[in-house]
């Protein structure tokens, strides 16, 4: 009897996504901007629609906990 393979609720890129914001506690410096400009660049393509929406929110509580506000425009996607 074969057992059953587990499936993943979510990608690789959002998992590490999330990690990032688990393991970077705010207020967000220009360093984690960076950081996470190079990860979010990397990972938004391949993430399913649903896991794009989400990753948005993560770019919306970035946005609510920079250490200065004028660094917003830095971080990607936001104009």
């Amino acid at each position: 009897m074969q057992s059953p393979k587990a499936v993943a609720i979510h990608s690789d890129g959002y998992l590490e996504i999330g990690k990032f914001f688990k393991t970077t506690p705010p207020p967000y410096n220009l360093g984690h901007i960076d950081e996470f400009n190079r990860l979010y660049q990397r990972i938004y393509p391949g993430l399913n629609g649903t896991e794009k929406r989400k990753a948005e929110d993560y770019v919306d509580y970035l946005i609510k906990h920079v250490e200065q506000p004028d660094w917003i425009s830095r971080i990607y996607g936001v104009v």
